[in-house]
């Protein structure tokens, strides 16, 4: 159904860049400063999102929506099959067409599971997961099935012209499928120590399969509730827009031609450094050291939690986790991070962990408007989503902070393969931009 749909899609998205290109080709579509050269080109809107039309934005009021649905609704009520159809097809699915999605998972996860590569799989992360950071595990897993794809195999015989628009929607396809596999073994090779994968279950939706991996729900109602989290999570970093780290790194890849399963690595490098995706990690560190700290812990007040976010800001300069996003963000804060405390009010609403996470975040946006005047402090969507996964029991202790990180890789690889499918419907085109000087800087006219 997918790619019928896509099929019907693509004349109309292959014309629309025709015609963009024709009447607009020579426009001047930015000015870019020198702070913005220097400074990472922050604010400069210097790509164009190729998914057809506008269906994925931030809006002012409500912050991103997705396929015109708000992020909030989708984190709150939309299974990750609901949304990869609406990434790729920039609307919502039927029941359907839903279905397909789960359908089309599944038999992607079936066949790893009983295909020839998938004890190389298997036997790479039980002997490493516990060595690597959980994004790269997931990342070397998935290099190890690379040559088997579609496009690799029609590039090693050199039949690069004839590789078509399906062959990457149906590596990316399978990929997406596998991911319900591996992060989840990647989770039992490195904190379980865990040798086998007897209790995957692979007739389920992608967020049930991910969980029966895990091989940690205590009971149906567990497993129930640990799925819905499961959902939310990959909806709560799937997107926003190719300007992001990690979406920017994937866009760049594949415009060299890379095929998805190294589109993914690249997208991972992008992911890992605490500037970016690695905050999700350190939100949920801080988190843990928050509450084990015997300075703060669970019954600190908020004047201490003022205190230490004060110090951080002005004496020791160290980040100040949880606070603060600059791209998502609407009048309502960011939605994603607010679906968030919403799911939390309302599975652990008399949890301790949880109402210190909330005590801190008052005090430290308290901080940081009167000492940096950032226009950036609505509550930030890391460590929540973090504490979200360690009270539903995944992220159970403070050394597996780090399988936060594989959350928003999983996630985040929905978003960037739409994005990286429909750039490359059509003419591939080389990302290759060139760089100043600062010779050049300074003789560049005055504004």
């Amino acid at each position: 159904m997918l790619l019928q749909r896509i099929e019907e899609m693509v004349p109309g998205a292959i014309d629309a860049q025709r015609r963009l290109l024709e009447d607009h080709g020579d426009s001047v579509a930015a000015t870019v400063t020198v702070k913005q050269v220097v400074g990472g080109l922050a604010g400069a809107k210097v790509l164009k999102s190729f998914i057809p039309g506008t269906p994925h934005f931030v809006d002012p009021e409500e912050s991103l929506h997705v396929g015109g649905v708000g992020i909030f609704d989708i984190c709150r009520e939309r299974s990750f099959e609901w949304l990869i159809w609406t990434l790729y097809s920039g609307s919502p699915p039927t029941a359907d067409q839903e279905e397909w999605v789960r359908a089309r998972l599944e038999q992607a996860r079936k066949n790893l599971m009983s295909g020839p590569f998938y004890s190389r799989v298997a036997d790479f992360l039980y002997a490493n997961a516990k060595f690597l950071d959980p994004m790269k595990a997931i990342d070397g897993a998935l290099a190890l099935l690379a040559e088997n794809s579609r496009m690799a195999k029609k590039v090693a015989q050199g039949d690069i012209h004839e590789i078509t628009w399906a062959d990457r929607l149906e590596d990316q396809l399978d990929i997406l499928g596998y991911l319900s596999v591996i992060t989840p073994l990647v989770y039992r090779a490195k904190y379980l120590s865990a040798q086998s994968a007897d209790s995957f279950q692979t007739g389920l939706r992608f967020a049930q399969a991910f969980v029966s991996g895990l091989g940690i729900a205590e009971g149906d109602e567990h497993a129930a509730k640990m799925a819905r989290v499961v959902d939310q999570l990959m909806a709560t970093m799937c997107y926003h827009g190719p300007g992001n780290v990690s979406t920017f790194d994937a866009i760049v890849a594949s415009s060299g031609g890379a095929n998805p399963f190294e589109v993914f690595g690249s997208m991972v490098g992008g992911l890992r450094g605490y500037n970016h995706g690695g905050a999700a990690e350190q939100g949920v560190r801080f988190l843990f050291k928050l509450r084990d700290d015997p300075e703060f812990g669970l019954e600190a007040s908020a004047a201490d939690l003022e205190r230490l976010a004060m110090l951080r800001l002005t004496r020791d300069k160290l980040p100040v986790w949880c606070v603060g996003h600059r791209v998502i963000r609407g009048k309502k804060g960011d939605q994603r991070a607010n679906a968030t405390i919403a799911t939390l009010r309302e599975m652990f609403a008399e949890d301790p962990f949880f109402d210190l996470a909330l005590r801190w975040y008052d005090g430290a946006k308290k901080m940081v408007d009167e000492h940096t005047g950032s226009k950036f402090p609505d509550v930030n969507v890391d460590g929540y989503t973090g504490l979200l996964a360690h009270l539903s029991g995944i992220i159970a202790e403070p050394q597996m902070a780090p399988f936060a990180g594989a959350f928003f890789a999983t996630s985040r690889a929905s978003g960037a393969f739409a994005e990286t499918f429909w750039q490359a419907v059509g003419p591939l085109r080389l990302l290759r931009p060139s760089a100043h000087t600062e010779e050049s800087i300074k003789l560049l006219p005055a504004a």
